[in-house]
């Protein structure tokens, strides 16, 4: 899937270039910052007194397809048939096409609040080199990443290098064994999950004793993958294939660290008990059933009704930006969103409710005294307004959503429980794309063309609920 340097058209290569650019731009800045923490530590005197573990998430993204995109959409992987559709044109969520003419006059966005790049492949692959695939797979370009430990009173040999085979599950227990702490059994009257890890806390002071780790399952929408004594079985799933029948590979990662050579046919019965071992601790750890869809996980969301007549999410100002993890899972489902309000005078202007960016993203506000929501899709505007302005004092105001046919879905703004008016939208694909959540303000990527960031509620926001399916 990756293409040759020389089949790209001048305007490609300089998109990816670009790519690549903002890329390295991000790591050198992430560097920056690591290095003014550790000025910190080191000013204050506390440096040698502090545990530092510096790792990754993962490996370099697939995201990107074989060309990059501006705008991030479902994972562009191409599957093994060759038919010519990416994983999301499979599950019925088609990845953008990028228009490399009309990209040349956004060049410089990339890296702003106006982009979601992703590098290509290509450069994917240099990333991850020599390593096995990509981000979201099991094989060692998915799950092998660097760690750093500095930790002076538990190293002596600064500077040296350990082998031991350890995971990020492992990082907890190392902590905890270091400070001589016992996790809680509960906590606030709430059961705690049991800490699975294995501290890797003996590796700092011995770098040649064998790994203290038993045995390591990953999965990732369907691609798995089991090391156990130095050995990895793995397989890459294509969605919508059948478990059962795909094939496995088996690796001695102790002697093939970048798994080169693949032995399953040498040793199908290692094989055999590996892949049976991965089950036992996929049943054991909570991932059965397996479950190889992105993103919302299907349209069967939308009929989600609601547990009850409390809101899923209640907001009470002043609040800092939401992150995405923590923001609504409105994922173009039937909802509703109720804000209680005091409007001073008329005319009031400013934002109650914005998730997302310029590019993917929805913001309730009042301007010129009127409700009005913007949804943005792919940068492009959908806006409406009511025809009548919001009274003023204490009332309720603001909009539920109904999911329609072929993509599309429709906003009825509710202003002190009554309907007023409505705005639709064509394409609602994208909501599931949408990011943190700002009350009472816009201050990151304006989702609205017609207000300047971060524009301010004028008047008091006492709470905005938001319920999620139909009530």
């Amino acid at each position: 899937g990756v293409q040759p340097w020389d089949t790209l058209s001048p305007n490609e290569q300089k998109f990816v270039c670009r790519l690549q650019e903002a890329w390295a731009g991000f790591l050198e800045h992430t560097d920056v910052q690591i290095g003014r923490l550790i000025d910190h530590l080191r000013s204050i005197g506390e440096l040698d007194n502090t545990l530092v573990i510096l790792t990754a998430d993962n490996g370099t993204s697939q995201n990107g397809g074989p060309y990059g995109v501006m705008n991030v959409g479902p994972n562009p992987r191409r599957n093994a048939a060759n038919d010519g559709r990416t994983v999301g044109e499979r599950l019925g969520n088609p990845v953008p096409e990028e228009d490399f003419e009309a990209i040349q006059e956004k060049l410089d966005d990339i890296g702003g609040p106006h982009s979601y790049t992703d590098i290509p492949w290509g450069w994917a692959q240099v990333g991850n080199t020599p390593l096995r695939w990509y981000k979201q797979d099991t094989h060692a370009g998915g799950v092998r990443v660097p760690m750093i430990i500095h930790y002076p009173q538990g190293i002596t040999d600064a500077g040296g290098i350990r082998n031991q085979f350890h995971y990020v599950t492992d990082v907890a227990p190392t902590i905890l064994e270091i400070l001589h702490l016992e996790p809680r059994p509960s906590y606030g009257g709430y059961e705690q999950m049991p800490i699975t890890g294995t501290s890797l806390a003996y590796t700092l002071s011995d770098g040649s004793s064998p790994t203290r780790k038993p045995v390591q399952h990953f999965e990732m929408t369907g691609n798995r993958a089991l090391w156990c004594d130095g050995w990895m079985a793995v397989v890459r799933h294509e969605p919508g294939n059948d478990y059962d029948t795909e094939a496995w590979e088996l690796y001695h990662l102790d002697e093939d660290f970048s798994e080169s050579n693949d032995l399953a046919a040498r040793e199908p019965e290692r094989l055999k008990e590996m892949v049976a071992r991965w089950w036992v601790e996929a049943e054991r750890h909570g991932v059965l059933p397996l479950d190889d869809r992105m993103g919302n996980r299907g349209p069967e969301t939308a009929a989600i009704p609601a547990a009850s007549n409390a809101p899923d999410y209640r907001f009470v100002p002043p609040m800092g930006r939401l992150a995405s993890k923590q923001s609504p899972a409105i994922n173009a489902r039937d909802w509703s969103l109720i804000a209680d309000l005091e409007v001073p005078r008329s005319g009031s202007d400013g934002v109650i409710y914005a998730q997302g960016k310029s590019l993917d993203g929805l913001s309730l506000f009042v301007q010129d005294g009127v409700l009005a929501l913007a949804c943005n899709v792919l940068g492009t505007e959908t806006i409406g307004r009511c025809a009548v302005p919001l009274p003023t004092g204490r009332i309720t105001a603001g909009v539920t959503f109904t999911r329609g046919p072929d993509d599309a879905g429709t906003f009825t703004f509710m202003v002190n429980g009554s309907a007023v008016d409505t705005l639709d939208v064509a394409d609602v694909t994208r909501i599931p794309k949408m990011r943190g959540v700002e009350i009472g303000r816009n201050r990151h990527s304006p989702i609205a063309t017609s207000y300047q960031a971060p524009f301010e509620f004028v008047g008091t926001i006492y709470s905005v609920e938001i319920y999620l399916g139909t009530r």
